[in-house]
């Protein structure tokens, strides 16, 4: 949600702690805070968050993040989000328009987070290929 937007973060009520990364034009920021569910920052005690797919482990709830690429439009790297917790060679594919196949090294940052540095390739139009369990999602992105 470059710029703007909200986000929910599931929780049981005890004490929880985030941090919140932001990478825009290769200037990165964050921050990092803390709250419970009787502290005047949390507003609800919901389960789970919109968009993501719950598992039941316990009667906790489980999430995962849903597959992205962001951002759109791009001028070097990509983030990709996915469900497995690691993407591995052959789990991301990048192609352009006209269906050539390009080689990109996909780099883990964190569990369910990985980067692509495409800044090398010409400006235009992308098709990204991302293995999420056992299908293959597909995101048309633009490279600035």
């Amino acid at each position: 949600m470059p710029g703007r937007g909200s986000f929910e973060v599931p929780f049981a009520g005890q004490k929880l702690t985030w941090t919140l990364n932001s990478n825009e034009s290769d200037k990165k920021t964050a921050i990092a805070t803390e709250a419970s569910s009787t502290s005047n920052r949390c507003a609800s005690t919901s389960t789970a968050a919109p968009g993501s797919a719950g598992v039941e482990k316990d009667k906790e709830t489980i999430t995962t993040p849903d597959t992205r690429v962001y951002p759109n439009p791009t001028s070097g790297k990509l983030w990709v989000t996915s469900s497995q917790k690691e993407l591995k060679k052959g789990d991301v594919e990048l192609y352009d328009m006209q269906g050539r196949q390009y080689n990109i090294t996909v780099m883990q940052e964190a569990p369910y987070r990985s980067v692509l540095n495409i800044a090398g390739l010409p400006a235009g139009t992308y098709i990204v290929k991302v293995r999420s369990g056992q299908e293959f999602k597909l995101f048309r992105i633009i490279k600035n």
